[in-house]
């Protein structure tokens, strides 16, 4: 489902379309306190791996980047989180792509789905990681106090991956189509 190149200036400005569908995607959500900190439901992820489905795998993760990590800077309770989110969405979205480059000989179906769940598996890792080293670095937690918050955490990171990869495939598809009805070449 990549697009083939037309030049750069067009792929900068789809990038930026992209991030700005990623931050609005992510402003509308549903925040969940979770212990001491806060973490939240929304479309977001489902617009990353969108990005990571069309886009080169270095676009689609400054997209998925630079629209999560605005959002943390206008948000007051993400603010100090903004430079892990620029790095987790970038993974996310590049994984995805790169997949999807690599495999783009197969299944495009199957491709893109695998693509989708490597990109949102590395996220769920990434994530986990991060959550289990700020509960022991900023809130100094045991062991067992870490594994449950962070399980709260967790499950929250999980359902919004499954959003993802419930409605990014189709979403990406009507994207494409659209694209292709005003005259831009796609390689499957």
């Amino acid at each position: 489902m990549k697009i083939k190149n037309e030049t750069n200036t067009f792929w900068l400005c789809i990038s930026g379309i992209m991030s700005a569908l990623i931050f609005v995607a992510t402003y509308i959500r549903i925040d969940i306190p979770i212990g001491p900190s806060t973490a939240m439901i929304s479309l977001g992820n489902v617009l990353c791996i969108a990005s990571g489905l069309l886009l080169s795998p270095v676009l689609a993760g400054l997209s998925s980047g630079t629209g999560s990590f605005i959002f943390d800077l206008v948000t007051p309770q993400y603010l100090f989180s903004a430079p892990f989110t620029f790095f987790s969405k970038f993974c996310m979205s590049f994984i995805c792509s790169k997949f999807i480059e690599k495999n783009s000989k197969k299944n495009s179906k199957k491709t893109n789905f695998l693509g989708a769940l490597s990109g949102i598996l590395s996220f769920i890792i990434i994530r986990t990681i991060k959550v289990f080293i700020y509960n022991k670095a900023v809130l100094n937690l045991e062991l067992w106090a870490n594994i449950i918050l962070a399980s709260k955490s967790i499950s929250v990171t999980i359902i919004n991956s499954v959003l993802a990869l419930i409605f990014a495939l189709p979403l990406a598809l009507s994207l494409e189509r659209s694209l292709l009805k005003i005259g831009l070449n796609f390689s499957k």
